[in-house]
């Protein structure tokens, strides 16, 4: 018979953890083969930002999303420098996986 241990996961607790969807395309696909992990990382969690994007209607005249993210946050999130973040960000423009959009008045871009 098993005992009880609190550190497994328990049935009512099996849907309480979020995840990430990292898309396969970063892998398989030879336009991507030169990003770094932390560029797939945080494309990845760019993508899961859109639900904030959108639940805050950040939409533009087009009705496209745009994300707004610092890269102070994202470097707190992912625990790496700014510079790195800077150094990814860059990765992901190169790839064409994002674009930005200055707003300037020290407003972080649109992403």
């Amino acid at each position: 018979m098993t005992k009880y241990n609190p550190k497994r996961y328990r049935l009512e607790e099996e849907n309480s953890h979020r995840f990430y969807q990292m898309p396969k395309e970063l892998f398989i696909n030879p336009k991507y083969q030169k990003l770094d992990s932390n560029a797939k990382v945080l494309y990845t969690v760019l993508l899961d930002r859109k639900e904030l994007s959108r639940k805050n209607k950040w939409v533009d005249e087009y009705n496209q999303i745009y994300l707004i993210y610092t890269r102070e946050n994202i470097a707190e999130l992912l625990g790496v420098s700014v510079r790195t973040v800077i150094k990814v960000f860059k990765q992901l423009r190169e790839a064409k996986l994002i674009e930005e959009e200055k707003q300037g008045l020290n407003k972080p871009n649109r992403i």
